[in-house]
């Protein structure tokens, strides 16, 4: 496997990104906190602010999901493992239609997937490696979308900072 630091990625091959987006998923799902996720989880291992949140907005703005607010400020009361308030706001989803899809889709794409779906990258990577030994293409499907996913993952850890 190449070194990603030394190495430029304009020179990466198919089997590089996808091994690379593997490894990129466990280290990141080694430090998140594990799924599954459920909104409102009084059970939640490791997520603070969900066990200790007191407050939800009203109506969320465009911030951190969950929108968490301090004491003081105005909103709908929420105990963990109680019903979603957002599920009773019905302006919500005329408002910000997205905002139940987002949190649907945030507690699919837990790290506890980030295995499963590791393991997938690297096979497809192997398999890539050996078609191109044998002389053949891999310019076709799975490879074509699961490499535009590698770089998809890669690039967005790069963008990440840590300290944001």
């Amino acid at each position: 496997m190449i070194d990603p630091n030394v190495t430029p990625q304009d020179t990466w091959t198919a089997a590089d990104w996808l091994h690379q987006a593997a490894e990129v998923l466990r280290r990141i799902a080694r430090n998140a906190t594990p799924g599954p996720w459920r909104w409102g989880d009084r059970d939640v291992d490791g997520g603070v602010l969900e066990r200790h949140r007191t407050t939800l907005e009203h109506v969320p703005v465009p911030a951190a999901f969950p929108a968490v607010r301090p004491r003081h400020d105005e909103g709908e009361g929420v105990l963990p493992g109680l019903k979603d308030p957002l599920d009773e706001f019905d302006a919500v989803d005329s408002i910000y239609p997205h905002v139940h899809a987002n949190a649907r889709w945030i507690t699919i794409l837990t790290p506890s997937i980030a295995e499963s779906l590791a393991a997938l990258l690297d096979s497809l990577a192997e398999d890539a490696e050996q078609t191109l030994k044998a002389g053949g293409s891999i310019d076709h499907e799975p490879y074509r979308s699961a490499v535009t996913l590698a770089k998809q993952i890669v690039e967005a850890a790069q963008d990440w900072s840590p300290t944001a």
